[in-house]
């Protein structure tokens, strides 16, 4: 799972890392460099590859020199972490609940050139933490920092957070899983 989840880094001239260089091509192209600095992926539902998505994307604009940073905004259960091989012992919400300042909580991936605020410790309100003016702040300097801000958020459909933060960001890309029901069981 981890190995897919980094794709574009592990298999750079497979089909599946070309696709996210047409991604990435499509999103400067049709959205100019200033457009789209703040992206947030989301899904219908968890497990649909939300997470893979944001990290190869990362790895692709890094591919292409541009500064990267990806914010893991799924608090509930955030993986990026995992992928981008940094520890989640501090991250958004050291920063939202804890006081802990922004450049204390962003780590260096040892997979790429790019920057991880991984989501940190557990919380009881995840909801409530990304509402806070704090967060919007937080983006606002984030991307103010870097060329590109990619946001991880949980599935639209089973928790409230990503509907906050899409207001925060200049475009939302949303994942469907091929084959996978969108019906409730």
């Amino acid at each position: 799972e981890v190995f897919a989840s980094r794709v574009v880094r592990e298999c750079p001239g497979s089909a599946v890392a070309e696709a996210f260089r047409s991604l990435r091509t499509h999103l400067a192209r049709n959205g100019g460099a200033d457009q789209h600095r703040v992206i947030q992926i989301v899904s219908p539902r968890q497990g649909d590859g939300k997470s893979a998505i944001a990290a190869n994307l990362g790895f692709s604009f890094a591919q292409l020199g541009r500064s990267v940073i990806v914010v893991d905004a799924d608090l509930r259960c955030g993986k990026l972490h995992r992928i981008l091989d940094v520890p989640d012992r501090r991250g958004v919400v050291s920063v939202l609940r804890d006081g802990m300042s922004l450049a204390q909580a962003i780590q260096h991936s040892p997979l790429a050139d790019i920057d991880v605020l991984a989501a940190g410790p557990e919380v009881d309100n995840p909801v409530e933490l990304l509402a806070q003016p704090e967060f919007a702040s937080t983006l606002s300097v984030l991307r103010e920092q870097y060329d590109v801000v990619i946001i991880d958020t949980p599935a639209i459909l089973e928790v409230t957070e990503g509907s906050l933060v899409a207001p925060l960001a200049d475009c939302v890309l949303l994942t469907l899983m091929v084959r996978k029901t969108l019906a409730t069981d």
